[in-house]
């Protein structure tokens, strides 16, 4: 596997941070090709180093023992077969705290049912509806229909989100990132959350958007991209997800819109 960053990553959803922070791994590399990524240096360049299944393992007892309430794997999907070796080793060796499979749910069922013995936690994206806003903005126009195939098969795989106190333990928690110009994708993505899942499903709806890399410019066709996203778009956007009834939205601050929040992935620390 290649791995970009290890750390305690504090800036995740409370219910998966706590007190102790996520403890991330962020894989090198990535299935989408998102013309707006933020973690552009990791998932479309070959930053990182080599890990063994075993050496993973021992990376996920450190966090633990940092105090980690929960292994968060970021951008996992082209290593399933060694991350699954990794979580059986680091159970026999005492990892104890739940494993949180964080990706942008751009995967077959076949594949995620690998993971059904060795993940707790599903953290799924919901970027995009329409095939040509897909293929437009990260090379597939099949997403949407892969992702909510995905998205279906975590449900089945994890049951009902389940919590211990304020902390999430299991099930399904899907984001969505609320993109400038683009609202009818949004109300679009929550008409389906809201129709296939349950309406406490835990649903992150991201008001991060940050103009990075080739969207500072602005991209073909998507002008607003060149922007941070407005109050009035965040407005509009929570309030149609409360309108549909979800009982357990997410919100950020306006705030959260900061390249500050993006790991330093040019950083000489090793992983």
């Amino acid at each position: 596997m290649r791995v970009a960053k290890v750390m305690l990553h504090r800036w995740e959803e409370p219910f998966l941070a706590g007190q102790g922070g996520s403890g991330a791994v962020f894989f090198t590399g990535c299935n989408l090709r998102c013309a707006f990524c933020q973690n552009r240096p990791i998932s479309a360049q070959d930053r990182g180093t080599t890990l063994s299944p075993s050496e993973l393992a021992r990376r996920m007892l450190e966090l633990q023992g940092q105090g980690a309430e929960n292994i968060d794997l970021v951008s996992p999907s082209h290593f399933v077969g060694e991350i699954v070796e990794a979580v059986q080793v680091a159970r026999t060796l005492g990892l104890s705290i739940p494993i949180v499979w964080n990706s942008n749910a751009y995967e077959l069922p076949g594949t995620l049912g690998r993971l059904a013995s060795s993940v707790d936690i599903f953290l799924p994206d919901l970027k995009f509806f329409d095939p040509k806003v897909s293929v437009d903005l990260c090379g597939a126009g099949d997403y949407f229909a892969m992702a909510t195939k995905a998205i279906r098969s975590m449900r089945e795989i994890a049951g009902l989100a389940r919590f211990v106190g304020a902390r999430m333990v299991r099930g399904v928690a899907v984001r969505h990132l609320v993109l400038p110009g683009l609202a009818d994708e949004t109300h679009a993505v929550l008409d389906w959350l809201a129709a296939n899942l349950e309406r406490d499903t835990p649903i992150s709806l991201m008001r991060q958007y940050t103009p990075m890399y080739d969207a500072v410019d602005g991209l073909a066709g998507y002008p607003a991209l060149s922007r941070r996203l407005t109050t009035h778009e965040y407005r509009k956007a929570t309030d149609y997800a409360e309108a549909l009834g979800f009982t357990n939205l997410w919100l950020q601050e306006k705030g959260s819109a900061s390249e500050s929040f993006t790991p330093d992935f040019d950083s000489t620390e090793e992983v």
